[in-house]
Formats: structure tokens, C-alpha cells, sequence
């Protein structure tokens, strides 16, 4: 797993969407093996330390062709855990990632490995879903659902400065 995955319980499974609601509690931690039980265009099962966890998407369908099935594979999983250079992190900085929290001065991949991709970047709002890896760390400013009440969002806005360093949260 790419970052930390915050999901809630649902019967005999765990409820996630790929771009994390930082309402739900932090339940796996980056790094964590994934084993796919059922991949489709409305559902991802996996199983994640003999639990499984049931993603869903949010904006955006998973794509089901060969090309988007690799894409989607790459973008939220990593080949091994050392891709991820877990170890390298101060051990402040590896508890806060490992607990889902994001602190002022993270590096957008810090920031990343707790929080996961965020749901929409910058002032335009464009859906993370569509875009890739790349694009969305270029982007300054990312936005996530904190959760929903009445399908009504509440969102939580983290800016970077020009260097990469998160620099505010809003709220």
C-alpha cells in the first residue's frame, strides 16, 4: 500500500474510497501488503492483514481496461515496501505517517504516505481520480473530504509553499 489507508468498519469488512474521508480512522498503515480478492469497475476488495477491505470509488469509476487497471495499480501500490523508503523517515515523522496525520513542514511525500492522494488539487478543483502521480505533485494546494453529512463535504484544504513544505491546513 502507497499510503496510509483510513477506512471504517462494515459488517465483516473494512469500507474505503482511494482517496481518503480524513473522518474515518487511520486502519492501514503504508506499506502494509495487499493481496486483490475482486477488482472491478465499482469495487476493489483486498485483503490486508487477513482483513478485507472493500474500496470504492468516489468521483470516478476504476477503469477495467488493461492500460487503466496497470495505471490504477501503480499509482496506489507500490511493487515492494522498500520503494517506499519507509526507513528513512525521523521516527517523529514515521509515527505521525503511520497514525495518518499530516504536520506543517511534511514534504508533499510525507504528507502523501499519511494522507493518500488527495480528492481534488488547487483553486480549479480538478478531480485527482483523473489525474496521475505526477500532476498531482505539482500541484500547491490539496483538498480532502473530511466527511460527509447529507452528501454535503467538508473539506480540509493543505497548501504547500514553492519548496514542497506544507505550509498550512484550512481548517
Amino acid at each position: 500500500l502507497r499510503y496510509t489507508l483510513r477506512a471504517e468498519p462494515s459488517g465483516y469488512h473494512q469500507l474505503a474510497y482511494r482517496s481518503n474521508y480524513l473522518g474515518f480512522k487511520t486502519a492501514f498503515r503504508a506499506g502494509t501488503r495487499v493481496e486483490f480478492l475482486l477488482y472491478s469497475n465499482i469495487r476493489v476488495d483486498l485483503n490486508m492483514n487477513g482483513i478485507t477491505c472493500r474500496m470504492y470509488p468516489r468521483d470516478l469509476r476504476f477503469p477495467t481496461d488493461p492500460d487503466g487497471i496497470k495505471r490504477f495499480v501503480e499509482k496506489y501500490f507500490a511493487a515492494t515496501k522498500e520503494e517506499l523508503n519507509l526507513e528513512s523517515l525521523e521516527p517523529s515523522i514515521r509515527n505521525q505517517v503511520d497514525s495518518g496525520v499530516a504536520a506543517i513542514g511534511m514534504t508533499k511525500e510525507q504528507v502523501f504516505l499519511a494522507l493518500g492522494y488527495p480528492s481534488h488539487i488547487n483553486e480549479t478543483f480538478a478531480v485527482a481520480d483523473e489525474l496521475t502521480r505526477e500532476q498531482i505533485f505539482e500541484a500547491n494546494t490539496w483538498v480532502y473530504r473530511f466527511n460527509e453529512i447529507l452528501w454535503i463535504p467538508t473539506w480540509y484544504v493543505y497548501k504547500f509553499d514553492k519548496d514542497g513544505q506544507l505550509v498550512q491546513r484550512i481548517p
